[in-house]
């Protein structure tokens, strides 16, 4: 469940904000070229596909602390800001 979270914040605070910046840069040029168009299709692709993970990752995260807290007879309304 750890490296989940570790992964998660990851994803969150380094990799998506790369992949927004990289959005910027390549929308800039999709108005100039076709080579540039076909570029920005590519990274909006690939920023839509780390959005996907990043939901997948939540969802099995919350999964597993799920079943980490029914295993242990805890309540997870305890443990949820």
């Amino acid at each position: 469940a750890e490296s989940m979270q570790k992964q998660l914040v990851h994803l969150r605070e380094k990799i998506i904000p790369r992949a927004e910046k990289r959005i910027k840069r390549a929308s800039y040029f999709s108005q100039r070229t076709l080579e540039g168009l076909s570029e920005h299709n590519t990274v909006m692709l690939n920023y839509l596909n780390l959005k996907n993970e990043l939901v997948n990752l939540r969802l099995e995260y919350e999964k597993t602390i799920a079943e980490l807290f029914a295993l242990t007879g805890e309540s997870l309304k305890e443990h949820r800001p």
